[in-house]
């Protein structure tokens, strides 16, 4: 992330900690754990019992001591604690896994009403150009990463009204420029990171994927699939059946033929029929998994969700043995939806010409 400048960073108000990346990875374990959980430390100052979010993240003081050593309490303040504090509550909930790095990559624009002593019902127009040009001007996040933090402020903005505090005029400016937000800060972004949603739980995904498609969704604005993007997962489609039917023939056959097989001289023949038959070149032209994600997300939600369905339904096939009625009934539920997905896209395709 670009940093702030080096005069601002050591204003009064502020609290800055550096850390090594095995260290903020490991600190991120208690981020957005609450103020009285885990209650296993002492306050450096007043020996006082403090939990390990207060230790990683409050320089290993209590609550009164860290506010009296780094900040003026005001009643400004003190509200906006108590609404942020909410709030986490609110993300941790609603996006579980990924709450983590939504509030940590939010942490700069909470950061922005402490600093400047500013209520948070106080907050107008007038402030949005600060508050970017001075604690949102990040410029090496990746994709996903200025999805999430998009998508915390826009929650933030609704978390508020939701309040009877008014803050549209703030979601409408991130609405309206989400373009140029996102450009400026992916700015200097070389390398992706990896994406957050690898590590979600399948049932977890599926079951909030409303919310992972409207982060994931950059182009907004566009709501028809392009064309070029269409073919080329109808093209990875019709490969995966074409591959999947095949080889779940040429096994019917190998076990019909050769019952006495064991799984491992099985799977080494099945290997080499596939092989032969389609050698490298099947896949060679479909595009890279993050490639493929980006273009999957650009389908309209249901044919989106259904996709991930199969391809976490594809991975459920190894717990079922070889040779199985279950496992028989898996890979042929797989092929059907795999046909049916594959003629939905074709179909929308169709009404958009």
């Amino acid at each position: 992330m670009k940093l702030k400048e080096e005069n601002e960073l050591w204003e009064d108000g502020s609290f800055i900690q550096s850390m090594a990346p095995d260290e903020a990875k490991e600190r991120m374990k208690t981020f957005h754990k609450k103020h009285d959980e885990d209650m296993n430390f002492n306050c450096k100052n007043c020996n006082k019992k403090i939990s390990a979010h207060n230790k990683d993240w409050h320089d290993g003081m209590c609550d009164e001591c860290f506010n009296q050593e780094h900040y003026q309490i005001t009643p400004e303040i003190q509200n906006n604690q108590k609404l942020f504090q909410e709030f986490e509550e609110v993300i941790s909930k609603k996006y579980s896994h990924m709450a983590d790095s939504m509030l940590f990559l939010s942490q700069d624009f909470a950061e922005y009403f402490f600093d400047t002593n500013t209520e948070i019902k106080n907050f107008t127009k007038k402030d949005i150009k600060r508050m970017f040009k001075e604690y949102l001007d990040f410029a090496d996040l990746s994709d996903a990463e200025s999805s999430m933090l998009f998508q915390t402020l826009i929650d933030f903005s609704d978390f508020c009204g939701n309040k009877g505090i008014k803050l549209d005029f703030f979601k409408e400016h991130l609405i309206k420029n989400k373009e140029k937000i996102f450009n400026s800060w992916m700015e200097e972004c070389e390398d992706l990171e990896d994406n957050p949603l690898d590590s979600v739980a399948s049932d977890e995904f599926i079951n909030n994927f409303d919310v992972y498609y409207n982060m994931m969704r950059f182009e907004e604005k566009n709501k028809k699939i392009e064309k070029r993007d269409t073919k080329e997962i109808i093209d990875f489609l019709e490969k995966t059946h074409k591959l999947m039917k095949n080889t779940f023939e040429k096994s019917l056959e190998i076990r019909k033929n050769d019952p006495g097989l064991s799984d491992e001289e099985y799977l080494a023949k099945l290997d080499k029929a596939v092989n032969k038959e389609y050698g490298e070149d099947l896949f060679a032209k479909t595009p890279n998994p993050d490639d493929l994600t980006k273009l999957v997300f650009s389908l309209p939600k249901e044919q989106a969700k259904k996709f991930f369905q199969l391809t976490f339904k594809l991975g459920e096939v190894s717990k079922f043995k070889f040779g199985s009625i279950k496992r028989k009934d898996v890979i042929e539920d797989i092929l059907s939806k795999l046909e049916d997905l594959k003629e939905g896209i074709k179909r929308n395709e169709d009404e958009i010409k």
